[in-house]
């Protein structure tokens, strides 16, 4: 992100100040502490992300309408950005009015090169940053290189993919469970199909020839039933008459002929004659032969009636079995009747049923091979989200690439010094964490120019020494080689992360990084910012430039009393 203009008043200790930054070289800051130099690095961060760098407001609450307008290069970009008691619209840039702030900064963000974070840390090296590196635990460096390189957004993206997998996990458990749900349902539902299946043998129905027969058997029933019931009325009237005609007759003669048994009349007691007697027996003789025979043919009439009684009883009884029969052909035939509408209607629903579960359970189908899929490919994103996924080997590069830089630095700031950075599985509590380790080691004089030589792409001499001590921890180290190291570090970190979002060329702040230094350490600093300002201005902010400082500044700027001013010497030069 190439700044190109910076107006500024009422940030922090700095009170309205306008200056333009070259495209190249170096940019000298200047001034006491608490003189506002860092204040340029906060106003920058505050117009373009709406935050500070070290606090989240940077405006000074004693200013009037403070207000920071910035101009980026390469997009291009012009921001303006109030604060507390200036227009009621804090935020504008380019021509779309926005409703809010908020709307603002996010559209802003878009329009960004980098994002608050990777500005930070590609753009602005501060002593922090190694200070984060070097003081930080094996396991806390880790993070610090993740943080660098941008792996730290992963973090979100892994706990977002773990989310959605454990929620896909649970809706594939409820849809498996439904699944199960259905094909039980499935079940139930052949079950009932099958129980409503009518018997294996089941009547057919009625003929026409049949129902004819049937009304033509009732007919001959109540037909036979007519004759039988006429006949056993003839025969109740034929017992009605038990006596036949002169039975009665005969029976009061004998009566008579009994009671004159011994001659005489049994009402007057007189004799009665042998002629009246005579006479009296032959006429029981005649009228008993007559009874006789009437009786006889009455006997003969009545046992007629009795045998066709019998004759229509055994006619009607058959009727009625024939009758019998039809009436349980028929009552089968309606029960095979009914079967089938209930069958049918059993079916029907049935089918119903049948058809919506099947369909529920291929949606069901569909869902779970969805929900394995989705799943399969979220694990996967976990795991190579996960520490020991792609993370694991992006980290491991950057660890040998940031070694291979911050030793390149080393060298070019002097010394006998190498650092070695390896990461390493730290355990722990009895659970394994990915860690990085940081030693350094002294090396010779002539093994630390033959590494110089090296990484410019020279030929070392042919004899060189291994280092005398390795291994070393960084506490161990003296104030002033740690203070090359904490150097190095800044530098490598500051290379890989604005190599790791393609920033090359952006404005760079150096914010302190350089106190501290010997005479001859700062030379080599300078050397090192003459390199880096090449193609693209470094801002370089400090208590006491040294004189190749001074000299190798394009312009240089003295912080006092809130305002940033040319030197006289500079403007004399101009």
């Amino acid at each position: 992100m190439r700044i190109e203009h910076l107006h500024l008043s009422g940030v922090m200790g700095l009170k309205k100040n306008f200056f333009a930054l070259p495209d190249t070289g170096i940019v000298l800051i200047q001034g006491e502490n608490g003189a506002g130099k860092s204040s340029v690095i906060e106003a920058v961060s505050m117009a373009a992300y709406g935050r500070g760098v070290r606090s989240k407001s940077v405006w000074n609450p004693t200013a009037t309408s403070p207000k920071i307008n910035l101009t980026i290069q390469e997009v291009p970009l012009a921001i303006q950005r109030h604060g507390p008691g200036g227009p009621r619209v804090k935020l504008s840039f380019g021509d779309a009015p926005y409703e809010s702030t908020t709307h603002a900064q996010e559209a802003l963000n878009k329009a960004l090169p980098l994002t608050w974070r990777q500005w930070r840390k590609a753009c602005v090296l501060s002593s922090s940053d190694s200070a984060a590196f070097t003081l930080a635990s094996d396991a806390d460096r880790k993070r610090v290189i993740e943080d660098v390189i941008g792996l730290t957004a992963l973090d979100q993206a892994h706990k977002n993919a773990r989310e959605e997998c454990r929620k896909k996990e649970a809706a594939l458990a409820e849809a498996v469970q439904a699944k199960a749900l259905v094909e039980t349902r499935i079940a139930e539902i052949h079950k009932r199909l099958l129980d409503g299946l009518p018997p294996d043998e089941l009547a057919p129905p009625l003929t026409s020839e049949e129902r004819s027969e049937h009304s033509q058997a009732q007919i001959a029933l109540q037909s036979a039933r007519a004759d039988r019931e006429g006949a056993w009325k003839a025969l109740r009237e034929a017992q009605a008459t038990s006596m036949v005609e002169g039975e009665a007759q005969l029976l009061d003669l004998r009566t008579q002929r009994k009671r004159i048994g011994d001659g005489k009349c049994p009402t007057c007691g007189q004799d009665v004659g042998e002629t009246l007697l005579s006479h009296l027996h032959a006429r029981i003789q005649d009228l008993a032969a007559v009874v006789e025979k009437k009786r006889a043919s009455y006997d003969e009439k009545v046992a007629l009636i009795y045998e066709e009684v019998a004759a229509l009883t055994e006619e009607e009884r058959s009727y009625q079995r024939e009758v019998d029969q039809n009436r349980k052909r028929s009552m089968e035939a309606e029960q095979a009747e009914l079967w089938g509408k209930k069958a049918e209607s059993i079916a029907a629903e049935a089918g119903r049923d049948l058809a919506e579960a099947k369909t529920e359970g291929l949606t069901l189908d569909a869902q779970i091979h969805e929900y394995t899929q989705e799943i399969s490919v979220l694990r996967a994103c976990v795991q190579t989200l996960s520490t020991r996924g792609v993370r694991s080997l992006l980290v491991a590069q950057t660890t040998k690439a940031l070694e291979e830089s911050a030793n390149y630095w080393l060298s070019r700031l002097g010394g006998e010094l190498s650092l070695e950075i390896s990461p390493y599985t730290e355990k722990k509590d009895g659970t394994a964490k990915e860690a990085i380790s940081l030693t350094y080691s002294k090396r010779k004089a002539e093994a630390a120019s033959s590494a110089l030589l090296a990484l410019e792409g020279d030929e070392p001499p042919a004899s060189t020494h291994s280092p005398s001590v390795f291994n070393l921890p960084y506490v161990s180290a003296s104030g002033g080689e740690r203070r090359r190291i904490d150097i190095a570090l800044t530098l490598a970190l500051g290379q890989i992360s604005e190599g790791g979002h393609g920033q090359g060329t952006s404005t760079l702040f150096c914010d302190e990084i350089f106190d501290a230094l010997d005479t001859e350490g700062m030379d080599r600093a300078v050397a090192i910012l003459e390199e880096l300002s090449a193609h693209r201005a470094v801002i370089v902010i400090t208590h006491h430039p040294t004189p190749s400082l001074l000299r190798a500044a394009k312009t240089h700027f003295y912080a006092k009393e809130g305002t940033l001013s040319v030197p006289l010497s500079q403007k004399n030069q101009s």
